[in-house]
């Protein structure tokens, strides 16, 4: 897999950067951490306060001072997929004009999750770094627990999250200092285990403005670029909407962030 700053950067956005520092585990029946789940009920309903249909987040991105790049997270639409209501939750992040002289990236992810119990049943990933393109689509039916590619078809835990799923997923937990969240995920056509640390309560300006935070850490699995030191950090508002508004990692090459700049609601038909 190709690594550049923008791409680290769109990974620590995109889902907290959560398939480099996953560890992989075999398939099968997970227990989750803090929830009950009845073997004989397929399909769970979990309260969501978190987001909604309308929601606009842009953020920059910065490698060190320098932006080089912004990155949008949107929930543009509800819509109708194999029967369920779903969110329909797209990100896109891009270099600015600097870096696209000579490293042009355009990353964009969709994810489909279902509206009553916040997992994910689809994901397409169009990624453009540099002269690389990929297009890739998943499909996680989550009542056989199988997921879908054009490559592979793998069992997966109960209600295993995609990389952005398990993001809008994180946000309508109860996060209180202390606690752990595990959360099954499936990218690539491989099964991980996330393991998500709610760390402490702090004030932060970006430039969207002051927030009182509750901050987060995804655990780091030491890989390539990523060293174990390399703690990767997210700052959710201290409210029910737990709205993402700084996410930092220092890397072997520097401190990378992405940086709230504007809230909107746009909803599209």
């Amino acid at each position: 897999m190709q690594k550049n700053i923008i791409t680290l950067i769109v990974v620590l956005l995109i889902g907290f950067g959560f398939v480099n520092y996953a560890w992989i585990v075999d398939s099968g029946k997970t227990e989750i951490s803090g929830e009950i789940i009845d073997a004989q009920k397929k399909l769970r309903s979990i309260p969501n306060k978190a987001f909604t249909v309308g929601e606009k987040l842009t953020f920059d991105i910065d490698w060190g001072p320098a932006t080089v790049g912004t990155a949008v997270m949107a929930v543009p639409r509800v819509k109708k997929f194999n029967g369920r209501d779903v969110y329909e939750v797209r990100t896109r992040a891009m270099s600015n004009k600097l870096i696209s002289a000579f490293y042009p990236v355009d990353d964009q992810v969709i994810s489909y999750i279902d509206t009553e119990g916040i997992y994910s049943l689809r994901l397409e990933k169009r990624l453009s770094e540099g002269k690389w393109r990929q297009r890739r689509l998943f499909f996680l039916d989550q009542e056989k627990n199988l997921a879908y590619s054009e490559k592979d078809t793998v069992k997966i835990p109960e209600y295993s999250q995609d990389i952005l799923s398990a993001f809008f997923y994180i946000r309508t937990q109860d996060l209180q200092v202390g606690k752990t969240i595990e959360i099954p995920h499936y990218d690539n056509d491989k099964v991980y285990y996330l393991t998500v640390e709610v760390l402490k309560k702090q004030q932060v300006r970006v430039p969207a403005g002051k927030f009182n935070c509750i901050v987060v850490e995804p655990k780091l699995k030491t890989q390539a670029l990523f060293k174990h030191e390399g703690r990767i950090k997210i700052y959710l508002t201290d409210d029910e909407k737990k709205i993402p508004v700084l996410m930092t990692s220092k890397v072997v090459f520097g401190q990378i962030s992405a940086k709230l700049t504007k809230i909107e609601t746009e909803i599209l038909q």
